[in-house]
């Protein structure tokens, strides 16, 4: 796990501080995709940590399993298809439960938190585009 900001605050394994999220739709025509983003700066960008669903799929998708959730940390070379098990959301918390397979093709724990400011001006849409995400992944996003 070279280089990450991990903190042990509270048994809570907190990967990064986000300053910057995203939540929306990109792409064009059938390779449109929804998208959230956490990033511990908009610009200087260390760590961040991708969310990606594609809106359509085709059978070698499926068969490939790319029809699950995307994630994506630090660079193309951290990345998984589906193996997120749970995505806890708290006022200024995201506390990401991952498979093994999955954490380990991420180089991260099985459980880490990404923090973020109360009240982030992007929170409302980063929240609607989970929704999004995980809309097919029926008890994995909770919010307390």
């Amino acid at each position: 796990m070279e280089g990450l900001i991990l903190e042990n605050k509270n048994k809570k394994e907190i990967l990064f501080h986000a300053e910057c999220l995203y939540g929306g739709t990109e792409g064009e025509d059938e390779d449109k995709f929804y998208l959230v983003g956490f990033a511990d700066d908009e610009y200087d960008t260390i760590n961040y940590l991708m969310l990606q669903k594609a809106l359509t799929f085709d059978e070698q998708d499926k068969e490939q399993g790319m029809d699950q959730v995307y994630i994506e940390f630090k660079d193309q070379s951290h990345s998984y298809y589906g193996g997120i098990t749970r995505l806890e959301i708290t006022d200024d918390s995201f506390i990401f439960g991952l498979e093994a397979n999955t954490a380990k093709a991420l180089d991260l724990p099985q459980s880490f938190t990404i923090t973020i400011s109360r009240k982030h001006k992007k929170l409302k849409s980063v929240l609607s585009y989970l929704d999004k995400i995980f809309k097919e992944n029926k008890g994995v996003l909770v919010k307390s």
